[in-house]
């Protein structure tokens, strides 16, 4: 078991104020935030969270055997030998805690830091399937949990606490690996999750009008502001930027002008370090939709790219892979060429069924995201295909984003059906009517709350050339209900379904 002396972990998070008595060179044998893992030998640090205050369990931890505790005010119910430090933020000083803990293990690590509304995933999927074709070893942490060697474990958010997070590159470290691509939440800046990380390249996206709302961002300007703090606050060498987007300018301003630059435009402007250009929907051999381009910029011969992704906004997101791997040292021609196998679960997954529909399993979860998904799809329809779109949306929060959803799904999809995402405790059928009332044409609707036979319903309505769009789970294996998490895999219901020959013959 790997211990601290205390001494050295208060060198690295020194505290504003202590009180109480405990000897300094005494080992910390873990860092704890949760009061359950409380024992002899931790260190517990209390932690206001939306749910809980982790200062309302000092005194359970105490009884449990830890004497020591990192709080934001004194507990005067704490007997002496219990040692309190005190720290104006205790997130933050969990943050240096855990990297002092660990070693600071991301200083072993080339860190691509990649922050944005939309592409952190699939940016650092394909990242991570170009470092791998090119025998990088790799690690990721994000959306779709953690993946380094063979190893694979989920996590509660894009960006884990830092506890979980500075534990998981310690481990990646141990195993060999050399690159972490890890998503940066605008929440895990806010929470101090990635302070103690020096990286060496940081990316910027896109920013759309998401997350806006009472238990997130209070709007837009707040939004920004806290996904610049990657590009203002931290150390960086190399700074990757989407020349398509509106806000990029905003994200380096006032920056450290010693970065070095790099520019990706999906729309071929000129001025990009890396450009597309000649981009053309495709169907791959398997029958996917896909997308073809040529890839051109930092001085080199034009590359065709293909992508086994539909839509233009993928070819964004392969720019910026190809920019990490550049900015790395990776030969970009190797790297792209790589591309053509490259597969993303729940992002456009399809799932291959005889007779000739299309099922695509996609994680678009806002208005935004649905509308580019729609309007692309739309392009690979042949004359008597119809558009079906199965969603719904999270419960307990972003209520905002229901109607605006209902809005692009009516007026670009040919049917809807209406169903639960992860609802928590709201009712089900009320969140799928604020979606309802959203609808801005009268196109054909289904509300069916139970959302496996919402999918197995429209898998039986599924004509040969229809496209059928399960929206808004993606990659995720559970469904919440209420507090818990069920069990929920759509590409296991989709294939249920199939196998009960739920496919009709061809429309007339």
């Amino acid at each position: 078991m790997t211990t601290v002396r205390l001494s050295d972990l208060l060198k690295e998070a020194p505290p504003t104020a202590l009180c109480g008595q405990f000897p300094a060179e005494e080992a910390i044998a873990e860092i704890v935030c949760d009061s359950r893992r409380a024992s002899e030998n931790r260190l517990f640090v209390a932690i206001r969270g939306a749910a809980a205050d982790g200062h309302d369990y000092l005194l359970s931890s105490y009884r449990a055997g830890c004497r020591v505790f990192a709080v934001t005010h004194f507990c005067d119910a704490l007997p002496t030998d219990a040692l309190q430090l005190r720290y104006e933020d205790t997130r933050a000083a969990l943050a240096l805690l855990a990297a002092a803990f660990y070693r600071h293990p991301t200083d072993h690590l080339r860190v691509v830091g990649v922050t944005g509304t939309k592409g952190k995933t699939t940016t650092c999927l394909l990242t991570y399937a170009m470092l791998t074709a090119c025998n990088i070893p790799v690690g990721y942490i994000g959306t779709n949990g953690v993946l380094y060697r063979d190893h694979q474990e989920t996590t509660a958010n894009t960006t884990p606490e830092s506890l979980i997070l500075q534990r998981i590159a310690r481990d990646m470290v141990d195993h060999g690996v050399e690159v972490l691509l890890l998503e940066v939440s605008s929440q895990a800046l806010i929470q101090h999750r990635v302070d103690g990380i020096s990286f060496d390249t940081v990316v910027y996206t896109n920013l759309y009008r998401d997350h806006i709302g009472a238990s997130e961002h209070p709007d837009m300007n707040a939004y920004k502001a806290a996904k610049r703090r990657l590009f203002a606050e931290y150390p960086s060498k190399t700074v990757i930027l989407n020349a398509d987007d509106p806000h990029a300018g905003d994200m380096i301003h006032g920056a450290d002008r010693e970065k070095r630059l790099l520019w990706y435009s999906g729309e071929g402007r000129a001025s990009a370090t890396l450009r597309a250009h000649s981009v053309t929907p495709t169907m791959t051999a398997g029958g996917e939709p896909g997308i073809t381009f040529l890839l051109g910029g930092l001085g080199m011969k034009e590359a065709r790219v293909d992508l086994p992704l539909a839509g233009k906004y993928n070819v964004g997101n392969a720019l910026a892979a190809t920019a990490i791997c550049h900015a790395l040292g990776i030969d970009v021609y190797s790297a792209v060429a790589s591309l053509a196998s490259a597969h993303i679960p729940g992002r456009c997954e399809t799932i291959t069924c005889q007779g000739g529909p299309h099922i695509l399993i996609d994680y678009a979860h806002n208005e935004k995201s649905l509308s580019e998904l729609l309007v692309t799809m739309r392009d690979y329809l042949q004359r008597d295909g119809r558009l079906i779109v199965l969603f719904g949306s999270v419960g307990e929060r972003t209520r905002e984003r229901r109607a605006a959803m209902g809005a692009v799904a009516s007026e670009y999809a040919d049917l809807c059906i209406l169903t639960s995402d992860n609802p928590g405790a709201e009712e089900p059928m009320e969140i799928i009517r604020e979606i309802r009332r959203g609808f801005v044409k009268d196109t054909p609707c289904l509300m069916i709350p139970d959302r496996e036979e919402a999918i197995c319903t429209a898998v039986s309505l599924l004509h040969a050339h229809d496209i059928l769009i399960l929206a808004g789970k993606g990659h995720e294996s559970y469904q919440l209900i209420g507090k818990e998490k069920i069990p929920f895999s759509e590409r296991e219901i989709v294939l249920r379904a199939l196998s009960a020959g739920a496919i009709v013959s061809p429309q007339m």
